[in-house]
């Protein structure tokens, strides 16, 4: 396998995981909260709680994985001055 191709496999199985990692985590807390509307009787409180507080959880752990040169910053050409013409 060449090099460049390996390189795009391991991203490509990183970002599999942090995929995976935040629908857990809405899965999870989710599961909590609707066991937790069984016991309490607050059905659907506590469910749509724990999905809010999952995809919270999730989406942050995805901000802190992903590496900030990730996102660039458009830089406008150079060159040219206006174009007013």
């Amino acid at each position: 396998m060449k090099k460049e191709q390996k390189g795009a496999g391991d991203a490509y199985g990183r970002y599999a995981g942090l995929g995976f990692q935040f629908v857990a985590s809405m899965g999870v807390l989710g599961l909590g909260g609707y066991w937790l509307d069984g016991k309490l009787g607050t059905y659907p409180l506590l469910l749509i709680v724990g999905i809010f507080l999952g995809a919270a959880g999730g989406f942050y752990s995805l901000l802190q994985a992903v590496p900030s040169g990730a996102t660039s910053k458009r830089q406008p050409p150079s060159g040219g001055g206006s174009q007013d013409t």
